[in-house]
């Protein structure tokens, strides 16, 4: 029972699809990242790296690669609420942190078409299928949206306000100190 129980969850595993998301929404956990992703199928992992940064990036593993390729196709390209810029998702390939090998600098200088499929094909990892955009992927693109806007909301309602300072021009003079007074005698 244990057995077809682990060979069950090995199988699972092996049809996960890792996801590399730049520009993410700031100021989200991993909870949060995976609502966003939710509607695009299973979330079972997210990492991320400065979440409140200028570029907060992610990691997300997805259920299969239809569900990685339709979260890619609908929400690559997008700002969603809370980014910065918008969001750059690809298929994240493990090993290939800040690779700056000859092809990589060669895939640069090619048109963006070409540089595109040529990196695909160099790297190894899932070819993801091509994903059709009907109504249904219009509807999971939108939830997906909805959920970043719900989550950005709740993100700047629990920052502490900001406490509204006078411009030094309206104070009264009998508030202002002239530079010249020391506090000590």
């Amino acid at each position: 029972q244990k057995m077809k129980e682990r060979d069950a969850r090995r199988a699972a595993f092996a049809n996960r699809v890792s996801i590399h998301v730049r520009d993410a929404p700031r100021g989200l956990d991993a909870e949060s990242t995976a609502k966003i992703f939710k509607p695009f199928g299973d979330v079972a992992r997210v990492k991320l790296w400065f979440a409140n940064g200028a570029s907060p990036t992610a990691v997300l593993s997805m259920g299969s690669a239809e569900e990685a390729a339709a979260a890619i196709a609908m929400l690559s390209g997008r700002k969603l609420e809370g980014c910065a810029k918008p969001m750059t998702i690809t298929v994240h390939k493990p090993g290939n942190k800040g690779d700056k090998s000859k092809d990589g600098e060669k895939a640069k200088d090619e048109s963006e078409s070409e540089s595109e499929s040529a990196a695909t094909a160099a790297l190894p990892g899932p070819e993801l299928p091509v994903v059709d955009v009907d109504d249904e992927m219009l509807a999971k693109q939108k939830a997906a949206m909805d959920a970043a806007a719900t989550i950005a909301a709740e993100v700047r309602a629990s920052r502490p306000k900001r406490t509204e300072r006078r411009p030094l021009s309206q104070s009264s003079s009998s508030e202002r100190r002239p530079l010249s007074q020391s506090s000590s005698s």
